[in-house]
Formats: structure tokens, C-alpha cells, sequence
């Protein structure tokens, strides 16, 4: 194996390592990399790629700290948590259980999974057809606690909650998502562990991160000449490629994973080597060069953007959220 595929593997297996968690793994491949190109003369770019890497072991570092400083002070309080579902009960008018869906995504959003599943389940039934409350509570659950989000999945199953085609969906969409995050349930074998396909960074120059000041909902977009797609037009959206129009990364198609979805609403966050767009999505709010990836189809669209807003406290503290509306 030459240099550049041997650096190719470890990088694919610290990100692997970084989305299951993994974050100890996932910077001794990082700086085993470093070492392995430092030992080399006669890499293309090495003061870059080095850099680019420093970067990405920075980002796991900060990572590592969000986590160890994931005190008290930094949750929602119960009272915090208790007026946002109060205030999506009085706003929304689509009917108790969409309000009820709606506060437990905004919890979500905070990083508040453990309240958010809560609340989800409470509207898990037999009698709501709708599988958006469910693909929405795995969600959480693969953020919050992965091997949950499993036994979860296997518990639709056995309590036949929903009928064998509607199940089947569920199913297929919950084996999209998890794979994408490279994770498997426990005791499965590791032979067909998806790949990440990841650019080591030898060829080009590294991203530069430019963090802004904390941001205010963007403007409306004028809609009038847009073409919504309707929530029941609209198929399971696991990401989303997205072409930035300006910016650092003008002109290069960005993949984000869908943290939630609500019908034609689509919502992603942006976190680490994600921030240098952030000023992207304040300033323009209509990206005509969209892909909508689902777990069935990919299609081509145009992502309105809605809303961006930092999160200013829970363990996402810092992140921000960006809500998309589908058009065609």
C-alpha cells in the first residue's frame, strides 16, 4: 500500500472513530498520520495537509472538552425545558400533537435528547399514522445514546406499533441513517462497515475558519416565485448537498446530515470545520443548487433558508441550528 493510500485508511478510520464517539481512536489516527507524512520528504503539500490535520485534531480536542464541561450550568433547566413546551402549545395551530412534535425537536435542537425522547414517545401510537414522530425519536436517540437508538428500532418491531409496510419504512430509513454514521449494532460484524469517503487533503488547500459573532434569524426569503414542496410530497430526507453560492467555499457542493426533519422543513447543524459557513447561510437565504439525499432516491431541488440560530446553551452550546424549507 503506498503512502497516500495508507494515509487515506487512517484518516477514513478516525472519522469513523469520531462519529461513533471514539474520540481518544479517533486522534491517535490523526496524529499517527502526522508522524507518517513527517517521516516522508516528498509529500505534495505537507505544510498544509499537516496544518489541515492539526485542525481536525483541534476539532476532536474541542469535542473531548464540550463533553467534560457538560455540567448543570450548561443543561436547560427543568423550568427552561417546561416553557418551550408550554410556548409551542400556544403558538402552533396545527393541532396538539404537531405542537407537541414541534417542542420536542426544539428540545432536541438544545441538545436536551433525554426530555426530547421523553415527550416523542408520549405521542408514539398505533392510531398516529404519521411516522415522522418516530424517525424523529430515533434521531434523538442516535444522538443521545446510539446502542438506544437499536433497541429502540427493535422494540417497533416486536410491539408492532405500525403495520408491515409502514414498518418496513421505518426500518429502512433508521439502517440509512445509522450507516451513514458508520455505526452497527452490537455483535453485528464489521465486514460490510460502510466506507467514508474523505478527501485526506493532500491536493488542496485546508478550509480557513472564519467564526462570527453570534448570529439573529435570518431574513425571510422572498418566496413569492418559490415552489414549496408539500408535506406529503416530500420523502424522508437523510442529507442534504448543498453548492455554496459564496464564501469560503464558494462554488463546492457541502454535505450536511439531517438532525430532524417536520414535513418540508429540514433541520441541520453546524458545528466544527461546519462554522466557516455560517455567514453563508445568514446572508443568503435561497440556494437553487441543492441535492436531496434520501435513503430511496436522490433529487434536486432548492433549500430556502428559513432560520439560523447559534444555541446558546445545552452541550450544543456554541453550534448553530439551520432550519431549510424544500423547493423545488
Amino acid at each position: 500500500m503506498g503512502l497516500k493510500d495508507k494515509i487515506k485508511v487512517l484518516i477514513k478510520e478516525a472519522e469513523l472513530y469520531k462519529t461513533q464517539g471514539l474520540l481518544t481512536e479517533s486522534k491517535v489516527r490523526y496524529e499517527s498520520v502526522i508522524s507518517l507524512i513527517e517521516s516522508r520528504g516528498n509529500v505534495k503539500n505537507k505544510d498544509s495537509l499537516i496544518d489541515n490535520l492539526n485542525k481536525k485534531i483541534a476539532a476532536v480536542d474541542k469535542l473531548v472538552k464540550k463533553i467534560d464541561d457538560a455540567s448543570e450550568e450548561q443543561q436547560l433547566s427543568q423550568a427552561q425545558q417546561d416553557a418551550i413546551i408550554k410556548l409551542f402549545s400556544m403558538s402552533q395551530n396545527d393541532g396538539a400533537e404537531s405542537a407537541a412534535m414541534e417542542a420536542a425537536l426544539s428540545l432536541a435542537k438544545f441538545g436536551q435528547y433525554d426530555r426530547a425522547i421523553v415527550e416523542l414517545e408520549k405521542l408514539i401510537s398505533p392510531e398516529n399514522a404519521d411516522l415522522q414522530v418516530a424517525k424523529n425519536l430515533l434521531r434523538c436517540h442516535l444522538g443521545y445514546d446510539p446502542d438506544k437508538a437499536f433497541e429502540r428500532m427493535e422494540r417497533f418491531k416486536a410491539e408492532e406499533t405500525y403495520p408491515p409496510e409502514r414498518l418496513e419504512k421505518l426500518e429502512l430509513f433508521f439502517n440509512d441513517i445509522a450507516q451513514k454514521k458508520g455505526l452497527k449494532q452490537a455483535g453485528d460484524s464489521n465486514d460490510d462497515a460502510p466506507v467514508l469517503e474523505i478527501d485526506a487533503g493532500i491536493d488542496e488547500e485546508p478550509p480557513v475558519l472564519e467564526i462570527d459573532e453570534p448570529s439573529t434569524e435570518s431574513d425571510q426569503a422572498d418566496s413569492s416565485d418559490v415552489d414549496y414542496l408539500e408535506d406529503e410530497d416530500v420523502m424522508d430526507i437523510s442529507s442534504v448537498g448543498i453548492t455554496m453560492p459564496e464564501g469560503p467555499r464558494n462554488g463546492k457542493m457541502v454535505e450536511f446530515e439531517v438532525a430532524f426533519q417536520s414535513g418540508n422543513v429540514i433541520s441541520i447543524t453546524l458545528s466544527d470545520f461546519d462554522l466557516d459557513v455560517v455567514d453563508t447561510f445568514k446572508t443568503v437565504s435561497k440556494m437553487p443548487d441543492t441535492q436531496f439525499f434520501s435513503p430511496i432516491a436522490m433529487f434536486p431541488g432548492t433549500a430556502m433558508i428559513v432560520k439560523v440560530d447559534e444555541i446558546e446553551a445545552g452541550p450544543k452550546k456554541g453550534d448553530y441550528n439551520v432550519d431549510i424549507k424544500i423547493a423545488r
